[in-house]
């Protein structure tokens, strides 16, 4: 069986897949948030045989909703519709400020962090899930 996660973004749509044996997250390319976004989600589906979907939700840190944490709720609620797969809305507070730090720390340039931070980001929160079904934490 294999995860897909999902984290959400008005412009970008971050995508990470699990092995095989849910042991390691991979960043894949991310896909851009149109109107049109559940079309490459379904090839993913199709292309890796994913069982089950994560999708990340940004609430604030205080445990409150935020304006990004409900889109990404309708977000995840429209994703499990459409596929009928097994999908979980997962904590994802502050993945994507680690994301950023590790590419900065890697020196990755301004724009290729652009290009990437989404996608490092759904691999953290896929990680934690893959650990955490694993025992590992």
């Amino acid at each position: 069986m294999k995860i897909l996660a999902l984290d959400y973004g008005t412009t970008r749509i971050g995508v990470a897949v699990s092995d095989i044996n849910n042991k390691v997250a991979f960043p894949r390319e991310y896909i851009k948030n149109t109107a049109d976004n559940i079309q490459p989600i379904r090839k993913i589906i199709i292309d890796e045989e994913i069982e089950q979907i994560i999708v990340g939700y940004p609430k604030s840190l205080n445990n409150n909703d935020t304006k990004m944490s409900i889109e990404a709720k309708n977000f995840y609620l429209n994703i499990q519709q459409e596929t009928k797969i097994q999908t979980l809305l997962i904590d994802e507070r502050l993945s994507s400020k680690f994301a950023e730090k590790q590419l900065i720390y890697c020196d990755t340039s301004r724009k290729d962090r652009k290009q990437k931070v989404d996608s490092i980001a759904a691999s953290f929160f896929l990680q934690g899930y893959l650990d955490k079904l694993n025992q590992k934490c």
